[in-house]
């Protein structure tokens, strides 16, 4: 059987762009609604995982069951406490030249998330045998922790200024700030379960919660994959000093 041209039927089918729903999806969630969800979801999960930190409780029990020394317990405090103040204004000044900075917020939270699981290691396998190595451990995890979460806190008040007006932030800081006490309350709980259980003996059950901390952080930044990231406006190029001092300007902003 013979078919002519204009017998023929032509079907035309539109080929599925995977990555036009990917933006499609993206771009649904930089609405106003979609950018508190995410905001508030990392604050939820931040504040169980800082539970599992607690600078008052957890942490100073830890060290103080590896060592009786005031000196190294002030100095891994002075290590957490000083190191985002010492290199945020070089975070601040690396970043001032970058278009696109959610990348580097992802880093630094999964950085924090890994010393997490660095401490859980070391603390498990030589809490017993040999404290001295999970305390000079302790020191560079507890570095790590530090420096990267003060990188990733420079992008996360970045993100927050590029997505919402200065009118829109306060109600977003308040629902974090209700949603937190509600995430420390459930991470005190877990602590208590953790401290609790009869059959998980020390060292295992700090680092069980350690653990849980590392858990805690990968699941908090989850949302902030589904951020499409708008352009920054980057202003010409300044030296680091230049750049110091333009500071208090940039506050006052």
């Amino acid at each position: 059987m013979k078919f002519s041209a204009s017998s023929m039927i032509k079907i035309e089918s539109k080929p599925w762009c995977f990555n036009d729903k990917i933006n499609i999806g993206r771009s649904l969630m930089n609405n106003k609604k979609s950018i508190y969800a995410i905001f508030i979801w990392h604050a939820f999960f931040l504040a169980i995982t800082m539970s599992m930190i607690d600078f008052n409780t957890v942490f100073p029990s830890l060290i103080s069951s590896l060592t009786e020394s005031k000196i190294i317990f002030g100095a891994i405090y002075s290590v957490m406490f000083g190191v985002p103040l010492v290199f945020n204004i070089m975070f601040g000044h690396y970043l001032s030249s970058k278009k696109f900075k959610k990348k580097f917020l992802l880093l630094g939270i999964n950085l924090r998330a890994f010393s997490f699981l660095g401490m859980a290691f070391f603390t498990y396998t030589y809490a017993n045998q040999n404290p001295q190595i999970v305390i000079i451990s302790l020191f560079f995890w507890v570095f790590l922790f530090s420096f990267s979460g003060g990188f990733a806190g420079i992008v996360y008040t970045d993100l927050i200024g590029k997505f919402l007006k200065k009118g829109e932030r306060g109600s977003l800081y308040a629902s974090k700030q209700f949603f937190s006490s509600i995430g420390f309350l459930i991470g005190g709980f877990i602590i208590a379960f953790a401290f609790n259980i009869s059959n998980i003996s020390y060292p295992t059950n700090y680092a069980l919660v350690l653990f849980m901390g590392f858990i805690g952080l990968l699941i908090a930044s989850g949302a902030f994959w589904c951020i499409k990231e708008p352009p920054s406006k980057i202003e010409k190029y300044v030296s680091f000093f230049v750049f110091v001092k333009k500071i208090p300007e940039i506050l006052k902003s």
